[in-house]
């Protein structure tokens, strides 16, 4: 009997066709202050992170459903996936910190031209791609049923910690620095506050920088989860190797 998450696959769904229709909403908008290059970066993260959702609902259905070794190449594919946007979710969302700060405390407008912008989120996604490239090629692990099928474990022990090591340094890196950072443009913007005129300036860069706070929480719950995934791995704690993965069904550490 195959059990399959249909509340959590309806909920992942939801959110990701929320997460599109904001996006959606910031790229078609005329308004002027959606031209700002903040919502550029902030648009190609948010496509990061639609796509490290959709691609954690795969994974878990292929999963559910047990498609088994027919759907190797897809299943690895898919791995590819999740890890390149993965990472370029954390990177995106530093730089989307470092231009908070740079514009704010050191006053580097100039430098967020337009043109520069979309270099980095070039190079946002070569460098995610380049991080994930020695999982290309992994063996999948794979148990066989009573019944002739197949049920994947994932990938073998020494893989699974190259790649998690991976995840755990990009996190631990824009954790360190964003939470620096943020906290020197909470401080800037306390200042001026206090010592500003303009109201409508004010709160515009008071949502910009709501806006990365609320980035940088949810990013660090991902880090968190990370982190944890990580130390289940290297003690081969299945329990919590499967509550930090979402997974239902029996998935063993090899």
């Amino acid at each position: 009997y195959i059990m399959f998450n249909i509340p959590q696959t309806v909920i992942e769904l939801i959110l990701v066709l929320n997460y599109l229709f904001v996006l959606f909403i910031i790229i078609t908008s005329k308004r002027e202050v959606f031209k700002n290059v903040f919502y550029m970066m902030f648009v190609a993260t948010g496509f990061a992170d639609v796509t490290s959702i959709l691609v954690n609902c795969i994974f878990r259905i292929n999963s559910d459903l047990q498609f088994g070794r027919k759907s190797r190449s897809f299943t690895l594919a898919v791995m590819v996936i999740h890890g390149v946007a993965f990472i370029s979710h954390m990177v995106g969302n530093l730089i989307i910190t470092i231009n908070r700060f740079s514009v704010l405390c050191l006053k580097k407008d100039r430098f967020w031209s337009r043109k520069n912008v979309r270099i980095i989120i070039c190079l946002q996604y070569v460098c995610a791609f380049a991080a994930i490239a020695p999982a290309i090629g992994v063996d999948m692990l794979y148990v066989k049923n009573s019944d002739g099928s197949y049920t994947i474990l994932g990938i073998s022990k020494q893989d699974d910690l190259i790649n998690q090591f991976t995840y755990i340094g990009a996190a631990v890196l824009y954790a360190v620095i964003g939470f620096i950072l943020n906290v020197k443009v909470l401080v800037y913007l306390h200042g001026m506050l206090k010592l500003s005129n303009s109201a409508r300036m004010i709160g515009h860069e008071k949502g910009m920088v709501i806006c990365t706070l609320l980035v940088f929480g949810s990013t660090m719950l991902m880090c968190i989860q990370q982190t944890l995934r990580g130390i289940a791995i290297l003690t081969e704690n299945t329990e919590i190797f499967n509550s930090m993965t979402l997974q239902v069904g029996d998935v063993y550490l090899k």
